[in-house]
């Protein structure tokens, strides 16, 4: 036995060696940073580039993707890595909001099991390796040669689609697209149910993978596929094409069945608020023309240098030169080729619909895929595109000496690729002459000379075809890998994947606990990553921001609030009052500089630099410039020495020295203010020098636009610029991470009795209210809300009253509280209708008080008080899932009787069950 199955291993090797080489191969390629440089996979590389953690100076290449590590990682991270699936509400987003149930459904996440650079790496080569064991497979099914599977294997998963979006639901499902026409392929040619299943389950996975719609754009693929391949198979036989159908369609029955938890959760998280209307406008969307350039040179954005504004994920079609030049060889035996018809129609159809507005009549009408921009389609686009150069080389591989025979047109179509290949490497060579992308046209040309030697190659009868297959698919790893490479995030090694908590950071940790914080900014201390440092913040990125409640609460804070529907910051002028209505303590900002900036010269204990400048406020408490050190790290007694004189009386009123082994390349530099009489409105002026020689100067960044009334003077001249400089009033704290933090007087806590209870007619009069003043232990609620209340009279705050969270699970928050009277008391999490709360086990009514949050009357005395998250709809759907699960089991239980019922029904009709494909 033993002998026998080490013979099986040794013939599968022997007979897929050229297959496990190239997979071994393609990732040492493509993680070659890892395996042979200095830095490891991170989709968490961003955080390094922003503050706080930019002052770690951690070195990071690629991409940064900031929805990867600021929602899909977050969300992992507080339900997979924490060990809590199964959970319904999580409290880490926001202010609270419905667990995306995707997250603990769609089997991959529970790499996140794992540590975090562990479980990146697989689940990014997981991506890569299922998309291409789906395309191979796909293509084997279509009666392709194993080089040319492999070959269009590589292309596909190397892709725009699956690398841009790498980390990102996206590319899951792009990933799985290829197996659910395999399975069907499968099933079509045999009529074997037994293929249904594998149908089934990969649907499924491409629905719970997060990304819904994706899926729905290969499903409408599948069912043009379906109707068309079907139809054309057994157009004689229509026993046949009802069993394709029925088992076609009771196959995604089954997977959107048993996905329905998700998908439920999902509209019903959108449905009512607006969202989906407000998006039908994208349905329209097209890309221009101009972005076909990223079908050659992915690597340069050259549609960025164009003005125009699509993501670069979201617009770049990269399938591979090799496709390219293929696509030149599709009229060549074009009806000799199967399925062809079928692909060409739909990239025609694609295309329109990507560049341009001819079938917008058409899909404004799609369920499921028109309330997101059209030209997301991108994937189809790619995996068409591929699908198609598959053929084409599979074709020129079988009918080798037909092509041969006809050498002249099979040049003709080479020569014709290799030629637009050539028009486009000189127009943008010639568009970004000297711009330092040398090493990109050499890989250009590298790959052009020797894909038109290997395809070339196969068009001569000596050249043997093995080797040119080789070579092909050599260069296409080379292609598309250096794509991949290019393009994945990385972190130096020996970094932490999540970084470690800055001094700010650890300030906020050990002086919260139910408070809330926030960051002025989109990217300082940016929104969902408190959920890695146990922080609560207002901000967040999540489908609940789209509910008009919280839209409109954070709208009121700050009209500069919204960067797109699901994500808020804190950004302009802020309404404080709503801000301490959350329960905000702290108020984080980031010392951070744009503009253009030049140096006025060295500055050493022979040089000093002097600025006038006026305070906005009495009594700062620090100065921040931005500084550079040429490199050196200092240590011992190098000083900054600052002075600050009246302008107009020439009076020294501060002086300060500053250890320059705090300074940092670079980077802002932080001079602290002691006991001052700094005033407003006074204009002073500020001197800068070192105690350093003039072989240890440092320099200050100046702003080229003009900021201040006066420029800054180097030795007494005059610079035409200004100081890049912060002043810093009433901070509670200033970090050395270049964030610095107010600290709020008075906030809402997070469970507080109201002894106060103001009615106002509607929900905008609340907010309206609420806005122009802050005031504590005060219930804002509507008129409907009031109706709620038993009428008993709600007594004032005594010192033994008290509030106190005892224990909070995912799904419940118990409370104890003690009142000498009847009060409201107000839990400051987000209200839905799924939360039902219990005074001394009964159940009472939930009641929305200020605008967004919880509330329920307790009695005076001791009571305990328990919210449960109790969403019937989602258990409801867990249910029917289990049914789809039990149906499925049956199916498979029973398959064979079900086959063989269907062989005989089949045979009944005297014709043989014979695949015409």
């Amino acid at each position: 036995m033993q002998l026998k199955q080490k013979n099986r291993v040794l013939h599968f090797i022997k007979e897929n060696w050229m297959l496990i080489a190239g997979i071994i191969a393609a990732i040492l390629f493509v993680y070659s940073n890892f395996f042979f440089g200095d830095y490891q996979l991170s989709f968490t590389n961003l955080m390094y580039q922003v503050l706080p953690w930019s002052t770690e100076s951690v070195a990071t290449e690629g991409p940064t993707m900031s929805d990867v590590v600021d929602s899909a990682i977050p969300s992992l991270y507080t339900t997979i890595t924490n060990g809590t699936p199964a959970t319904f509400w999580d409290s880490n987003v926001a202010l609270g909001t419905s667990v995306d149930v995707s997250s603990w459904l769609y089997p991959l996440n529970y790499l996140y099991l794992l540590p975090l650079g562990a479980a990146e790496f697989l689940r990014s080569a997981s991506e890569f390796f299922i998309a291409f064991i789906g395309m191979f497979l796909l293509m084997k099914s279509f009666g392709c040669q194993k080089g040319a599977a492999i070959i269009t294997g590589t292309a596909y998963c190397f892709s725009s689609v699956i690398v841009l979006w790498l980390g990102w639901q996206h590319s899951d499902v792009a990933a799985f697209a290829p197996l659910v026409f395999f399975f069907f392929e499968r099933f079509l040619s045999s009529l074997k149910i037994k293929y249904c299943f594998g149908l089934a389950t990969v649907v499924y996975l491409m629905i719970v993978a997060g990304m819904p719609t994706y899926a729905a754009y290969f499903l409408y693929l599948l069912a043009a596929y379906v109707l068309f391949r079907t139809i054309w198979i057994y157009r004689h036989e229509k026993k046949r094409i009802l069993i394709v159908f029925a088992g076609t369609i009771v196959a995604v029955f089954v997977a959107v069945l048993c996905s329905l938890p998700y998908t439920m959760s999902l509209l019903s998280s959108l449905s009512g608020n607006g969202y989906m209307d407000s998006r039908l406008s994208q349905a329209t969307a097209t890309l221009s023309f101009k972005y076909l350039f990223s079908l050659f040179f992915p690597y340069l954005r050259l549609c960025e240098r164009f003005g125009e504004s699509a993501t670069f994920s979201e617009s770049t079609i990269y399938v591979g030169l090799i496709t390219i030049v293929m696509l030149f060889f599709t009229p060549l035996r074009f009806f000799k080729k199967k399925r062809m018809v079928f692909w060409c129609a739909a990239l025609a159809t694609v295309f329109l619909l990507i560049f341009t507005h001819k079938l917008d009549f058409i899909y404004i009408h799609l369920p499921l895929i028109n309330t997101s921009l059209k030209f997301r389609i991108i994937t189809l686009f790619n995996f068409i595109a591929v699908i198609i150069m598959g053929l084409n080389l599979n074709d020129l591989l079988v009918q080798r000496e037909e092509y041969i025979n006809h050498k002249v047109r099979s040049f003709v179509a080479l020569g014709a690729g290799t030629a637009l290949l050539a028009a486009l490497f000189l127009l943008t060579h010639a568009y970004i002459y000297g711009e330092g992308n040398t090493d990109t046209y050499v890989c250009y040309l590298i790959v052009a000379l020797l894909m038109f030697v290997g395809i070339g190659g196969l068009l001569f009868k000596k050249v043997s075809v093995r080797g040119m297959v080789i070579l092909l698919g050599c260069v296409v790893l080379f292609d598309m890998g250096s794509f991949a490479k290019e393009y994945l995030p990385w972190i130096e090694k020996g970094s932490s994947v999540i970084p470690e908590a800055t001094d700010t950071i650890e300030f906020l940790q050990e002086n919260t606990t139910d408070e809330r914080i926030g960051a002025v900014g989109t990217w300082a201390l940016f929104a969902n990553t408190n959920v890695f440092y146990d922080l609560n913040d207002v901000r967040g990125h999540n489908f609940v921001f789209t509910n008009e409640d919280m839209a409109s609460y954070y709208q009121a804070i700050s009209s500069d609030n919204a960067t797109s529907s699901t994500r808020y910051d804190l950004e302009g002028k802020l309404n404080t009052n709503l801000l301490q209505y959350l329960g905000m303590k702290y108020l984080v900002k980031g010392i951070e500089y744009t503009g253009t900036y030049d140096v006025p010269g060295e500055i050493s204990c022979e040089t000093t630099v002097y600025q006038e400048y006026t305070f906005e406020d009495d009594y700062p408490t620090a100065i921040v410039i931005f500084a550079a050190t040429y490199g050196v790290e200092f240590e011992g007694e190098e000083k900054l020495l600052l002075t600050i004189t009246e302008t107009d009386s020439g009076e020294i009123v501060y002086e300060g020295e500053y250890d320059l082994s705090a300074m940092k390349d670079n980077s802002s530099f932080v001079m602290r203010l002691g006991e001052n009489d700094l005033r407003a409105d006074i204009s002073y002026t500020l001197s800068f020098t070192t105690n350093t020689d003039s072989d240890h100067p440092i320099t200050f960044w100046l702003e080229t636009e003009d900021v201040l009334p006066s420029e800054v003077y180097y030795d007494g001249t005059a610079t035409d610029m200004d100081l890049s400089i912060d002043v810093i009033y009433e901070a509670a704290y200033i970090g050395e991470d270049s964030l610095y933090v107010y600290e709020f007087e008075d906030y809402t806590d997070r469970v507080e009795l109201a002894d106060t209870v103001t009615v106002l007619e509607d929900e905008e009069a609340v907010l309206n209210q609420m806005s122009k003043a802050y005031a504590k232990n005060t219930a804002f609620l509507t008129e409907e809300e009031a109706e709620k209340l038993s009428g008993n009279d709600i007594g004032e705050l005594a010192a033994s009253d008290m509030a106190e969270i005892t224990e909070r699970t995912a799904n419940t928050v118990t409370i104890q509280v003690t009142a000498e009277t009847t009060k409201l008391l107000m839990l400051n999490e987000y209200f839905t209708d799924d939360w039902k709360v219990y005074v001394n086990g009964e159940e009472q009514e939930v009641i929305q008080s200020n605008y967004l949050f919880r509330a329920v009357e307790v009695p005076a005395g001791e009571s305990t008080v328990e919210f449960r998250y109790e969403p019937k709809t989602l258990i409801r759907m867990f249910y029917v899932a289990l049914a789809g699960v039990i149906f499925c089991a049956l199916l498979i239980i029973f398959h064979r009787k079900i086959q063989c019922r269907t062989d005989c029904w089949i045979a009944g009709d005297g014709v043989k069950n014979d695949y015409k494909g």
